[in-house]
């Protein structure tokens, strides 16, 4: 999904909230990820920067099913453990290096990009970002009361099993959730 404006990313991008594994030396070390693309993945809470440029790393690709296309009553009795996961193992290089606001302890966001990324894993993100776009305006069309239409609570309780299915902090109100989920949205190819 390659973007032709300058002034838009080259790639869509979708939040992408996981563990990631990456070497490091002789370490094998943990991280979190926070969006994922075609060129790669904004990584954050590295334990330390690696000291190579390159390295290798795995992700577990989660295989998100499109809620538009579910019952409200499948999307209650989903478990984000009950989806099927994709194991990658990718080479990615330092691209972008930068503190984290959120965060002092640990080191800054890193941007990577993969490469060279193979035919099947590509197609497994570029599945993975367009699901991930769906189910946010899936998510949106919910907050407009535009899905199900039960009955407020009853829509409320899909809504936040969805989003909680997604990796969204379902304890958060309902607006400011909208807000989060509304960001991501924007964000998906903006700069």
């Amino acid at each position: 999904m390659k973007k032709d404006s300058k002034f838009s990313r080259q790639y869509l991008r979708a939040p992408f909230f996981s563990d990631v594994l990456y070497i490091d030396g002789e370490y094998v070390l943990r991280c979190r990820s926070l969006n994922l693309s075609e060129g790669g993945m904004l990584l954050t809470e590295l334990p330390r920067i690696p000291e190579r440029d390159a390295f290798p790393l795995m992700v577990s690709l989660t295989k998100y099913p499109k809620f538009s296309l579910l019952s409200a009553d499948k999307i209650l009795k989903m478990s984000f453990h009950d989806l099927d996961h994709q194991v990658m193992k990718l080479k990615s290089r330092i691209v972008r290096n930068f503190k984290n606001p959120l965060n002092s302890i640990l080191n800054e966001n890193v941007g990577i990009q993969f490469y060279p990324l193979d035919s099947g894993d590509n197609e497994l993100i570029i599945d993975y970002v367009g699901t991930y776009l769906k189910n946010i305006i899936f998510l949106l069309n919910m907050f407009e009361g535009k899905q199900f239409n039960h009955n407020k609570n009853q829509d409320q309780l899909i809504l936040k099993k969805a989003a909680d299915i997604l990796g969204y902090d379902i304890s958060l109100p309902i607006p400011l959730l909208r807000q989060k989920i509304l960001h991501d949205y924007q964000s998906l190819e903006s700069l």
